[in-house]
């Protein structure tokens, strides 16, 4: 056999994939004749396929010098140079082909790469440029433009150049990849997800691909489809942890919470060391009450990253659930050491050391609060705000903070159905929302509402997304109306879309931005009319409702410009009462409770946030003015600290008494005993200021700037003892000291209240259901009248 005849053996063999054959045939070509040029390049091509490039780079750059003019050549050495790392010379090799044939596109090509390599991407972009000029229709040099475009991040030149290959290569699933890859880096999420669709129908076994449409699809909200990508993308690559916290995001994010913990479970059984997997398991565990093992999942996410922020604030909130206060509070400053300026934090702060009265230094922490705000940082928790000395203006742009971070999630959601108009033979489809269907304030204060409702006008929907805690007040809630909803399964769009199919047509919110809040519900404006009420004595700072319920004195009109729903005024108090509610029968005894047999009981059932350093200095002259007095508060995390605080005032800590949390008829019963309650400033007594009159308990108030400091004020008036509300902080202490020692006037209190019962406004809750009737009625015929929302007073 010739030697030709052997070289054109071992091709064909090559040709064949037959590497096993090729190599010694080769071989004994160049042992035969060791500057055959041709066995040379093809042997060097062979040896670079199978990865042995210093090998090949030998043959191939022998062959370059024996026929330097053949372009097939040295474009193979040159691509085998670039292969090997020796980019300089991949470069240096490719010029001198340009120079020998200025018009191969191939060799601007190959220039273009080993530039764009070598990080001169002007350079790589204008090569590639000037080879596509020569050849138009190369969909892989199209798709190298992009990389190069991107790289340098020209993104829309990079989207340009990855549709041109798509065009010219339909069926090229790069392509298509690469350009959903820069639709997505520019934000085009909804192009990205269409060009990976494609790409996935060319070469479904891309996991990568899968897992960036799941991504593309949770930005547009399309968390069904999202779910179902990562889904896939596990299929393909089920040891990849990073496909499984995708799919647990997604599924998180959709409310499908046992599923997400144990797909975050998975995660971290692939990589323990996935810090994010542990933190977002935790937030999992928290939402459902395994406080112990979200504490556990805390830090383990802290051991992962100890300077992780988020996980320190994390493990306070969930610290502050279990009642370990003092814990939380080291470990939300923890937080705030990792990252001086959040918002969230030093919100977190503040609410802790309020919870414990840790009053020392706390002046500094809420003056941070406020400039936070004010210098328009988001995360200052709004329900915490309304505890601080601010003003309504101030208390708006807290509330706007938060409201846009509710918007901008809202606008990331799949659009859905006009809301259509229900109704049903004329009756207005009222639904309420809410987290607090349970033994708690605002299930007390509905509870009678709901019943009294008049069904001819009226068909009366409850949607509950807060925990079912088994009380006869639950009940009794799921009782008084037509149709009762548990949430708590379904997802924000879920949750709208079944409100939606109920036909409501007056969404009332209890809940605001207090615990368990899901106002993102309401931000999807699943009612055409929608209506913040009760649970948060304050705006909402978006565009969520049409109407916020009040009254004249908690928020006059004079004030619309500080909210931004339009005010509707009831025309007494803004709160619901309960006629039916009743305490246990008789009065505690008082040793019992742990009182003195003889003395004033001042009452002030407050959470303790409530309580701050100036209120406490006033109770403390009062009690040293009236012998024998004590004051009587809730126990919890803070008596410590109020204990050491009324030393420090010369009062003797024993003549603070501190009653246990109990259920609502012995709370209720245990009134009896108190001869005086003490309103809270800036946050007054709400629910529990209309009990204690209910009870028979003088309630002495300080009226305000705001509207949670204005409702006790209300309550009073309605109970027909507006002589109770004081307007300065020295007029409450006067008044406080002036009852305390006058049992007299006290008891003329009492006899009244006795009256107010039957007499008052306060407790007329058939007239106060006609107002809020009257009130809603009247934004539905707006509604059916085409005309916007307006403020009015019934």
């Amino acid at each position: 056999m010739t030697g030709a005849d052997t070289l054109s053996r071992a091709q064909a063999e090559h040709r064949g994939g037959n590497i096993a054959a090729a190599e010694p045939l080769y071989r004994a070509v160049l042992a035969a004749d060791p500057d055959h040029a041709e066995a040379l390049y093809a042997f060097g091509v062979l040896l670079a396929q199978t990865g042995r490039l210093g090998e090949s780079l030998g043959h191939l750059e022998r062959a370059a010098r024996l026929a330097p003019d053949d372009g097939r050549i040295g474009r193979n050495f040159a691509l085998v140079l670039q292969a090997a790392g020796r980019l300089p010379e991949a470069e240096r090799e490719f010029l001198r082909l340009r120079e020998c044939e200025p018009d191969q596109a191939e060799h601007r090509f190959g220039l273009g790469l080993v530039t764009s390599a070598q990080g001169r991407l002007a350079e790589s972009i204008g090569h590639f440029r000037d080879g596509l000029a020569l050849a138009p229709h190369d969909a892989e040099a199209c798709c190298n433009l992009g990389l190069a475009y991107r790289a340098a991040g020209r993104l829309d030149e990079a989207v340009d150049a990855f549709a041109r290959a798509a065009r010219l290569a339909p069926g090229l699933a790069k392509a298509h990849g690469n350009l959903g890859g820069a639709l997505f880096a520019a934000g085009r999420w909804a192009e990205a997800a269409e060009a990976w669709k494609k790409a996935l129908v060319l070469d479904p076994n891309h996991p990568e691909v899968e897992a960036d449409l799941g991504i593309a699809l949770a930005n547009l909200g399309r968390l069904d489809e999202a779910v179902q990508a990562f889904e896939r993308a596990v299929r393909l690559d089920p040891r990849h942890p990073v496909f499984h916290y995708n799919l647990g995001r997604a599924l998180h994010d959709m409310g499908r919470l046992d599923e997400a913990c144990a797909v975050y479970g998975q995660v971290v059984a692939l990589d323990p060391g996935h810090a994010s997997a542990h933190l977002n398991r935790g937030v999992i565990l928290r939402k459902q009450k395994n406080y112990a093992e979200a504490v556990a999942a805390y830090d383990r996410a802290i051991a992962l990253e100890p300077g992780n922020a988020h996980a320190h604030l994390n493990r306070s909130k969930v610290l502050y659930d279990m009642g370990r206060h003092q814990e939380a509070l080291a470990s939300c400053r923890d937080a705030i050491a990792l990252k001086p300026e959040d918002a969230e934090a030093h919100s977190e702060l503040a609410h802790v050391r309020k919870q414990l009265c840790d009053w020392e230094g706390l002046d500094r922490d809420e003056e941070k609060c406020l400039s936070l705000v004010r210098a328009g940082a988001g995360g200052v928790d709004p329900f915490v705000f309304l505890s601080l000395s601010s003003t309504q203006a101030e208390q708006l742009a807290c509330a706007r903070l938060w409201a846009a971070d509710i918007a901008a999630r809202a606008k990331r959601s799949p659009a859905l159905p006009a809301v259509a108009d229900g109704g049903d033979a004329g009756r207005i489809r009222l639904g309420y929302l809410s987290a607090d269907f349970r033994d708690h304030p605002v299930g007390y204060l509905v509870a009678n509402l709901f019943e009294r409702h008049d069904r001819q006008r009226f068909e009366v929907f409850a949607y509950s997304y807060g925990p079912d805690d088994g009380s006869p007040t639950r009940r009794r809630l799921e009782q008084g109306v037509d149709r009762f909803v548990d949430l708590r399964s379904l997802t924000h769009a879920d949750a709208v879309s079944r409100i939606r199919r109920d036909g409501i047509d007056i969404l009332v919110d209890l809940t605001g931005y207090t615990l368990h809040s899901r106002t993102d519900i309401l931000a999807a404006r699943p009612a055409p009319i929608q209506v913040n009420y009760l649970g948060y004595a304050g705006t909402l700072g978006g565009d969520f409702a049409d109407y916020i319920l009040a009254d004249p004195t908690i928020l006059p009109m004079a004030e619309q410009a500080s909210v931004t729903e339009r005010i509707v005024h009831l025309p007494n108090c803004y709160l619901p009462s309960d006629p039916d509610r009743a305490a246990v029968p008789g009065t505690p005894a008082r040793g019992a409770c742990g009182l003195p047999e003889d003395g004033v009981i001042l009452c002030a059932f407050h959470n303790a946030y409530k309580i701050n350093p100036p209120l406490f200095d006033v109770w403390m002259r009062v009690l040293a003015q009236v012998p024998g007095s004590v004051l009587w508060l809730l126990d919890g995390s803070a008596r410590a600290n109020l204990c050491r605080e009324a030393k420090a005032c010369g009062i003797d800590p024993g003549r603070l008494v501190f009653a246990p949390r109990v259920g609502i008829g012995a709370y209720l019963a245990r009134h009896r005993l108190a001869d005086l309650y003490l309103d809270t400033l800036p946050y007054n007594a709400h629910g529990s200021a209309a009990d204690a009159l209910w009870m028979g308990v003088p309630v002495v108030t300080c009226l305000g700037r705001t509207f949670p400091g204005r409702v006790a004020a209300s309550v009073l008036k309605a109970a027909g003892l507006p002589e109770l509300v004081t307007r300065t902080p020295a007029q409450y202490e006067e008044l406080v000291l002036a009852l305390a020692r006058d049992s007299e006037r006290r008891a003329g209190l009492r006899r009244r209240l006795a009256e107010a019962k039957s007499a008052s406004a306060l407790f007329d809750n058939a007239r106060f259901t006609r107002d809020i009737e009257t009130a809603f009625t009247r934004m539905w015929q707006r509604r059916v009248a085409g005309k916007p929302p307006e403020s009015f007073a019934v």
